[in-house]
C-alpha cells in the first residue's frame, strides 16, 4: 500500500485515494485497497476531466466508477458518485466544510453498490419492525392468574362417592369406611390328610367374597366344615414295598491279545541293516563303514 506524506497548504484539501481494492456488501466495505494521500495539490483549480486525468496517472488504472465519502461517515450512509462537473463541485464543497479531508474510492469491477445498500437498509428495517412488534405484544397482552380462593361452577368433590374410583385410591381412603357394610368371612385353611400321597394333596380354596356386590356371603363347601380327623383315629400307613431291581448284566469277556510270530535270523539281519542305512543317510556320528566288516554295509 503506497502512501505519501507531503506538506499541505492550509488552503488545500487532503484527498485519500483508495484503489486496487474490492467492494464487499453487508456491511459495505472496501476490502484490501492501496491507499495514497495527496495534500499538496490545489484540487479547487481542477475541473472534472482534469481530476480524472490526475487520478489515472496516480493509480495507473482507468475506471469510470469513482465514489467519494467523508472520513467520519460509513460507506453505506455517506457514499456518493463522482461522474460529472456537478458531482465534482459537491465533492469540493463537502471537503472544505468537513475539516478539508475526503476519501475517494475506485471501483474496478462495476459492483452494484447502491443495490447492496438498499438491501442492507431493508434488513435493518425488518429487524427494527420485529423488535417493535415484540415490545407491543409484551405491553398489550398480559396473563391473568386465577386466585387461589376462586369459586368453580362444578363441585370439587364430584368423584368422592364413586365406588370404582375409590377402589383405585384405597391408599387415600379409610378402608373401614368403604367396607363397613361388608360381612366378615372367616378364612379357610387347607387340612393335611396323612392318608393321601403328597403329590395328590390339593389345597382347599377359600370362598369368594361378596364384598361390594350387594349379595350375602356364599356358603363354604360341606367338606371344608367337617372337623379334621385326629391323629389317634388314623393308624399310620406302612411304607410301600420296594420294587425288586433287575440284576446287572455280566461283564463282557476280555478279548485275547494276538501274539506276534517269532522273528528269524534273516529278519533280524534285515532289520539291523535298515537301521544302519537310515543312520548313514542322516549322518549320525559313530556310524560308518569299517575294514573289519565291509560286507555288512554292502
Amino acid at each position: 500500500m503506497a502512501s505519501s506524506q507531503c506538506p499541505t497548504d492550509r488552503n488545500f484539501i487532503v484527498v485519500d485515494f483508495h484503489y486496487n481494492g474490492t467492494f464487499a456488501p453487508n456491511p459495505l466495505v472496501y476490502f484490501d485497497p492501496d491507499r495514497q494521500s495527496v495534500g499538496d495539490v490545489d484540487f479547487s483549480a481542477f475541473e472534472y476531466e482534469e481530476f480524472m486525468e490526475f487520478l489515472q496517472k496516480l493509480t495507473r488504472t482507468r475506471s469510470k466508477d469513482i465514489y467519494i465519502c467523508l472520513p467520519q461517515e460509513s460507506l453505506s450512509q455517506g457514499i456518493h458518485t463522482l461522474v460529472n462537473d456537478g458531482d465534482y463541485k459537491e465533492f469540493l464543497d463537502l471537503a472544505y466544510a468537513n475539516e478539508r479531508r475526503m476519501n475517494v474510492y475506485v471501483d474496478h469491477y462495476n459492483e452494484p453498490i447502491f443495490e447492496w445498500i438498499e438491501e442492507e437498509e431493508n434488513k435493518d428495517q425488518d429487524y427494527s419492525y420485529e423488535e417493535d412488534e415484540d415490545s407491543v405484544l409484551s405491553d398489550t397482552y398480559s396473563v391473568n392468574h386465577e386466585e387461589d380462593d376462586a369459586e368453580y361452577p362444578f363441585p370439587a368433590n364430584k368423584t368422592m362417592g364413586d365406588r370404582f374410583l375409590n377402589k383405585l385410591c384405597l391408599h387415600t381412603l379409610n378402608v373401614d369406611d368403604v367396607y363397613e357394610d361388608a360381612e366378615y368371612v372367616e378364612p379357610q385353611y387347607p387340612v393335611h390328610d396323612d392318608r393321601k400321597p403328597w403329590n395328590q394333596v390339593k389345597p382347599l380354596l377359600a370362598p369368594s367374597s361378596s364384598r361390594g356386590s350387594g349379595a350375602g356371603p356364599s356358603q363354604p363347601p360341606a367338606a371344608a366344615t367337617q372337623p379334621p380327623p385326629t391323629a389317634a383315629a388314623q393308624p399310620p400307613q406302612p411304607p410301600p414295598p420296594a420294587t425288586a431291581q433287575p440284576p446287572p448284566p455280566p461283564p463282557a469277556a476280555a478279548r485275547p491279545v494276538p501274539r506276534r510270530a517269532p522273528i528269524g535270523r534273516s529278519g533280524r539281519r534285515q532289520y539291523s541293516e535298515s537301521i544302519v542305512k537310515m543312520a548313514l543317510r542322516r549322518n549320525i556320528a559313530g556310524v560308518g563303514s569299517s575294514a573289519e566288516n565291509p560286507a555288512f554295509l554292502n
